[in-house]
């Protein structure tokens, strides 16, 4: 988590943590696939990515896919919202 949070945009750390505090403890993560994305011109990307993961408790797999918005504007590429 704090080599991916190197890449958040600084307005978009505290909201990304917080969607993220539930994690630490209870979901374990088995695959992080890149699903797609799509360019434009102005330094920004749509990113889809599928995560498999499961609770600690339970042995069903599950899937969520999240839709990442990127921009790389006087710097390197960074995530600066999701859904």
């Amino acid at each position: 988590m704090d080599i991916a949070l190197e890449h958040v945009a600084n307005a978009s750390r505290k909201d990304w943590l917080e969607r993220r505090a539930e994690w630490k403890n209870g979901v374990r993560f088995l695959d992080v696939e890149l699903d797609g994305m799509q360019l434009d011109g102005a330094g920004e990307a749509n990113v889809r990515v599928r995560l498999s993961w499961q609770r600690m408790d339970d042995a069903e797999l599950r899937s969520t896919e999240l839709v990442q918005k990127w921009q790389a504007k006087n710097g390197p590429w960074q995530l600066v919202s999701e859904e």
